[in-house]
C-alpha cells in the first residue's frame, strides 16, 4: 500500500528519476522523492537559481537527461534546479530556531561532547548531538545578544555578549560573569576572544576599553587591561609569537606581550575593516579585509601585501571570514557566496545552485569531524568532507547566432553548422554563443578561439553570452573553437564548433595564376625567340663581316707575295737565265693556283697548308746565291687530311724567316717547319738559323729600309677574327736563339692552334 507524504494530499504528477526513485509533485505544496524499496517519501529542498525563497505554487515538473528539474509555477514563471548538483548540506532557519524566529548568526562553537552552540542576536542556542533538539540556554544570561563564542584549551567556553564576558565551566556546567581585577563589571560589547597558542593566555577585546588578558586568582577569573583603546579587532598570533590586532580600521598593529602589557613594535599598512586572520603556512598569513584577501610574508613583514580580489575570481571584495579545511583549501565568506581557494587551481565560487542555504555568510567554524559550518541569512550551510568531483553534467557550448558582413546568416539553426565555405568578399564574421548547462548558468564560463587568428583563448565573463567579431579576414582555412566550463570548473574539452574556408580572390586562384603564368611564359618565349633571332642574325652578319675581312686580309697577302716572287723572276731575266726563269714561272704559277684555291676557304686541311709552304719555300730558295735548306716534319699521330688550320696562317712567319733571317746570312741557311700534337693542341714551330731579329733590324736601317712588314699584323688580326667564329686557345710566340757566347743564331716561332675533338 502506498503511503502519501502527508495526509489529505493528492499527487498530481509522477516522474521516474532512476531505477530506485520517483519524483512526486504535490501541486501548490512541494516535490517529494519516493524510494521504491523502503516505501518512504523525502521532500526535495529545491533551491532555484535566482530565488531566495522556496515557497512557490508548484504546477508542473519536467526532468531532463542531465537531471535538471524544470518546474513551472502558478504565477511566477519557470525555474530550474539540478538534483545532482548539490554539494552542501543545509539547515534552514525554521529548523534551527525553537520559536521559529529569524536568526542572525554571530558565533559558533562545538563543546567537548559534540553539541553545537551558536550565538545569535536572540540568545545562545545549543543543538544537542544525540537528540538533535535545539535549546535556548540564554535565559539566565545578562544579555540575549551573543557576539562571541570561544572554547579554550580546557574545553571551557567563553561567551562574549553585548554587556560583558561570561565563562562556562565544562565540568560544573555553570556560567559566571567575568569582572575586572577590582571586581568591577565591564558591561560593554565584547569584540573578540582569542587564546595565544604560545602561552595559552586569553586576550579579550572590549569596545571602548581596549584589550584585556584573563587572569586567575585561585578559582576566580578576572580581566586585566594590557592595551588601552577604543576598538581592537580581531586578535591573532603567528608562529613567531607576534601578536596582530586590527586598529580601528586604520592599520594592523604588531605587538609583543611583555609583563602583562602589549607593546607596539610595528604597523602594517593594511587599511579597512579586518575580519579574521589565517596562518596559511609557516611564513604566510592571510587576512580577510574589506578590500579582499591580503597575503603577507612573516619573513619580510614590511613588504607590501599581495591582494586577492574580484579580478582573481572572488565573488566579492568584502571578506567576512577565512577558514581552512582538511584538504588545505581556504574558504572565504562573502555576501555574494562562498569561494574555495585551492593550490594551483582557479578560485571556485559557490551559489544557491550548489545547494547552499543562502548567498550571504558572516561567519564560519570547523568542527572536530572536519565539517565546515557557515552561518548565513537563511540558515546554516555545511561542507562535509568536501571533495571536488567531476560533475556528471557536461557543459555544451554552442553557436546561437552567426552574421556575415554584419547581416544574419540565412540558415536559422546555425548550431548544426559544421563546415562553411564563403567567397572572399564575405570575410567579416560575427558569432554569438552560449554554454548550454542549466543547473548553474550564472557560474558557467565559456571561452573561444579562432584558429588561425587568436593565439590564446579568449574567456567570457561568468554567466554571460559570448560574442566575437572578426573583420576583413584573409582568405584561407579557419576553425572556430569553443570550450565550455561548468559551474564546478570542469571543462567540456575543446570543441570544434565550425570549420571555415574563405576563398581567395579570383586573381589569387589557381586557374587564374596558371593562365597568367602560361601567358607570361608564352610572351617570354616569344621575346626570347625574338631576341635569339636578333642575336643569330647579328652573329650571321658578324660572321659574314669577319669572313669578308679575312678574305680581304688574305687578298692583302697575295699581292704582297706576288710582288716578291716577281722580283725573283725579274732577277732571273736580268741574269738571262731563261731556263731557270721558265722553271721558276712554272713553280710560281702552281703556287698561285694553290694560293687562289686556299684563299677561298677560311680553314683548310693541314695537308694543303704543308703543300703551299713547300711550294713557297722552293720558289724563295731560288732567290738565294747559296740556296738554303728546308724541311717540313709532321708527327705520325696527326691526320693531315682531317686536321684543319687557318689558310696561309704560317706563310708570313716563313717569309720573315727567309727575308730577315736567312737572306743576310753568308753561310748556308737552314729552315725547318714541324707540326705535332701537344695536349690536344696543334703546335707549329718555324725555326731558322739566320742572323736574328735584332741584327736584321740594324742592317735594314743601315740600308735605309724603313718598310714595316704587314704580314705579322695581318696574322694578329686574322687570329682575333678566328677566335670569334671558332673559340679556342690561339697563341703566337717568337723566341730569339743564342749560342753559349750570347751571339744570335736564329729565330724560333711557336704557333698554338686548338685541335677539334
Amino acid at each position: 500500500m502506498l503511503l502519501y507524504p502527508t495526509n489529505h494530499t493528492i499527487a498530481h504528477e509522477l516522474i521516474a528519476q532512476d531505477d530506485d526513485h520517483f519524483l512526486v509533485l504535490v501541486r501548490r505544496k512541494a516535490i517529494y522523492r519516493f524510494n521504491k524499496h523502503d516505501k518512504t517519501f523525502a521532500e526535495i529542498n529545491i533551491r532555484f537559481l535566482d530565488k531566495e525563497s522556496t515557497q512557490n505554487y508548484f504546477d508542473k515538473v519536467y526532468l531532463d537527461k542531465d537531471q535538471n528539474l524544470w518546474v513551472s509555477t502558478m504565477n511566477d514563471g519557470v525555474y530550474v534546479s539540478n538534483l545532482h548538483q548539490n554539494k552542501f548540506h543545509s539547515i534552514p532557519n525554521d529548523q534551527l530556531s525553537p520559536d521559529k524566529k529569524t536568526i542572525v548568526y554571530q558565533a559558533f562553537v562545538e563543546d567537548k561532547e559534540g553539541n553545537f552552540w551558536y550565538g545569535t542576536g536572540n540568545g545562545l542556542l545549543v543543538l544537542d548531538k544525540e537528540s538533535k533538539k535545539i535549546t535556548n540556554i540564554s535565559s539566565s544570561l545578562p544579555s540575549q545578544q551573543i557576539f562571541n563564542l570561544f572554547k579554550d584549551n580546557n574545553n571551557d567556553i567563553w561567551i562574549g555578549t553585548m554587556e560583558g564576558l561570561l565563562h562556562y565551566n565544562s565540568e560544573t556546567k555553570q556560567f559566571k560573569t567575568i569582572y575586572s581585577k577590582e571586581r568591577k563589571p565591564i558591561e560593554k560589547l565584547v569584540l573578540d576572544i582569542y587564546q595565544l597558542p604560545s602561552s595559552g593566555d586569553i586576550l579579550v577585546s572590549i569596545l571602548g576599553e581596549g584589550v584585556f588578558i584573563i587572569k586567575k586568582n585561585g578559582k576566580q577569573y578576572y580581566l586585566q587591561k594590557v592595551l588601552t583603546g577604543i576598538g581592537y579587532i580581531p586578535i591573532f598570533q603567528d608562529n613567531q609569537k607576534r601578536i596582530y590586532i586590527g586598529n580601528n580600521q586604520e592599520n594592523i598593529g604588531i605587538f609583543d606581550l611583555i609583563k602583562d602589557s602589549l607593546l607596539l613594535t610595528k604597523q602594517l599598512a593594511i587599511p579597512g575593516e579586518i575580519s579574521s586572520f589565517l596562518q596559511k603556512s609557516d611564513h604566510e598569513i592571510w587576512i580577510a579585509t574589506a578590500y579582499g584577501i591580503a597575503k603577507i610574508n612573516t619573513n619580510n613583514i614590511q613588504a607590501p601585501s599581495v591582494m586577492l580580489t574580484e579580478k582573481d575570481g572572488l565573488p566579492d571584495k568584502y571578506i567576512d571570514c577565512l577558514i581552512s579545511d582538511n584538504q588545505e583549501n581556504v574558504w572565504a565568506c562573502t555576501s555574494k557566496g562562498l569561494a574555495r581557494i585551492s593550490k594551483d587551481q582557479p578560485i571556485r565560487t559557490y551559489s544557491l545552485a550548489d545547494g547552499m542555504q543562502s548567498n550571504s555568510f558572516q561567519l564560519s567554524y570547523k568542527r572536530k569531524n572536519g565539517e565546515l559550518w557557515f552561518g548565513g541569512s537563511e540558515g546554516i550551510t555545511i561542507a562535509s568532507n568536501f571533495q571536488q568531483k567531476k560533475s556528471e553534467i557536461t557543459a555544451q557550448p554552442s553557436i546561437t547566432s552567426l552574421k556575415i558582413n554584419d547581416e544574419a546568416y540565412k540558415e536559422k539553426n546555425v548550431s548544426l553548422l559544421k563546415k562553411m565555405t564563403l567567397p572572399f568578399k564575405e570575410n567579416t564574421l560575427s558569432f554569438e554563443f552560449v554554454n548550454k548547462e542549466y543547473s548553474n548558468p550564472q557560474s558557467n564560463r565559456i571561452r573561444y578561439k579562432l584558429k588561425g587568428i587568436d593565439n590564446d583563448w579568449v574567456e567570457v565573463d561568468k554567466g554571460e553570452v559570448g560574442f566575437a567579431r572578426y573583420a576583413n579576414l584573409n582568405y584561407g582555412n579557419y576553425t572556430f573553437l569553443l570550450e565550455g566550463i561548468n559551474g564546478d570548473g570542469f571543462s567540456s574539452g575543446k570543441k570544434e564548433a565550425l570549420s571555415l574556408t574563405i576563398k581567395p580572390p579570383f586573381y589569387k586562384t589557381w586557374p587564374f595564376i596558371i593562365s597568367v603564368s602560361l601567358l607570361s611564359f608564352f610572351l617570354i618565349g616569344l621575346l626570347i625567340r625574338y631576341r635569339i633571332n636578333q642575336i643569330r642574325e647579328r652573329e650571321i652578319l658578324n660572321t659574314r663581316i669577319a669572313e669578308n675581312k679575312m678574305s680581304a686580309l688574305r687578298s692583302q697577302m697575295n699581292p704582297h707575295f706576288i710582288f716578291n716572287s716577281l722580283q725573283t723572276v725579274n732577277g732571273f731575266i736580268v741574269r738571262k737565265d731563261i731556263r731557270a726563269a721558265i722553271q721558276y714561272v712554272n713553280q710560281f704559277s702552281r703556287l698561285m693556283r694553290t694560293i687562289l684555291e686556299n684563299s677561298r676557304e677560311g680553314m683548310i686541311p693541314l695537308e694543303k697548308e704543308v703543300e703551299l709552304l713547300e711550294l713557297y719555300m722552293k720558289i724563295e730558295r731560288e732567290r738565294f746565291t747559296t740556296p738554303f735548306e728546308y724541311s717540313i716534319t709532321v708527327a705520325d699521330d696527326l691526320d693531315i687530311y682531317n686536321v684543319e688550320v687557318p689558310s696561309m696562317l704560317l706563310q708570313p712567319f716563313v717569309e720573315n724567316a727567309i727575308k730577315h733571317g736567312l737572306f743576310h746570312k753568308k753561310e748556308q741557311g737552314q729552315l725547318s717547319i714541324s707540326f705535332f700534337n701537344k695536349n690536344n693542341t696543334l703546335l707549329c714551330t718555324i725555326t731558322d738559323n739566320g742572323i736574328g731579329r735584332e741584327k736584321s733590324k740594324i742592317l735594314n736601317q743601315q740600308r735605309g729600309r724603313t718598310h714595316q712588314s704587314r704580314g705579322l699584323q695581318i696574322v694578329d688580326e686574322r687570329l682575333d677574327l678566328i677566335r670569334k667564329s671558332h673559340p679556342g686557345d690561339y697563341a703566337v710566340q717568337i723566341h730569339d736563339l743564342f749560342d753559349t757566347q750570347g751571339s744570335a743564331i736564329g729565330t724560333k716561332v711557336e704557333i698554338s692552334l686548338p685541335l677539334d675533338d
